[in-house]
């Protein structure tokens, strides 16, 4: 076999590899597209979350208020039967009054804001329902993520030492030109001058060239695109 047909078997190999290779560094990023698809309901059940907690502060504002207002309550229903005339009783009677209607307003809006924490509660619930049920589908799909990576690493490992056979006794300065081209095109780095043309760039390959191809004996460089003819 000439060294071009040993490279072109290599060749054969390399762009099987690339290929693999491609695909395993894209997991990763696949994967993380998958996270990211938790990610809104994640951020809808903090914001719940979030809101029952201001919620239940807002409550417990309110009954810190309402037992003030009833001690005080109690301070001056207390001071009131030490008043001696019925000006001050009745003086004493509406501040009584006032904080009465007031303790009243603040039961009003705890039973409000109670009703509003149950309702975030029920949508708290749905959001988490939905999550547990995305976390389920994403887990799923990142298995068979990690089993595809661990399925075609075996096959690149497989691929690599038969490529290593491969290699062995290959002219060094040509393997060194194939591999140059190889990882700067990222693909085919030997390709076919058939008809006269370039199999890489569809460039017109000079007859003199096209002849030293056929023969493959000599390296053969197309000047445009910089891979090797055969």
């Amino acid at each position: 076999m000439t060294t071009i047909e040993r490279l072109l078997e290599v060749q054969d190999q390399d762009l099987i590899i690339l290929r693999i290779e491609t695909e395993l560094a894209d997991i990763p990023a696949r994967k993380a597209r998958e996270w990211e698809r938790l990610q809104s309901h994640k951020s809808a059940l903090q914001e719940a979350e979030a809101g029952v907690q201001a919620s239940q502060a807002e409550l417990h504002q309110h009954e810190l208020e309402v037992q003030a207002k009833k001690e005080q309550i109690a301070k001056l229903r207390t001071q009131q039967m030490s008043l001696k005339t019925n000006k001050e009783f009745k003086a004493m009677s509406d501040e009584i009054e006032a904080l009465e209607r007031s303790i009243r307003r603040d039961e009003d809006q705890e039973i409000a804001i109670m009703e509003k924490i149950e309702a975030s509660k029920g949508a708290m619930g749905e959001q988490q329902a939905a999550l547990d049920a995305e976390q389920k589908e994403v887990d799923e799909d990142v298995k068979v993520f990690d089993a595809r990576a661990q399925e075609l690493q075996q096959e690149l490992d497989g691929l690599r030492a038969k490529r290593e056979e491969l290699v062995d006794g290959i002219d060094a300065d040509w393997l060194q030109r194939y591999e140059a081209i190889l990882q700067r095109r990222r693909g085919a780095a030997i390709v076919s001058c058939a008809n006269g043309v370039c199999g890489g760039c569809h460039m017109a390959v000079p007859p003199y060239q096209q002849h030293e191809a056929r023969k493959q004996l000599e390296m053969v460089i197309c000047g445009y695109c910089g891979r090797m003819l055969h």
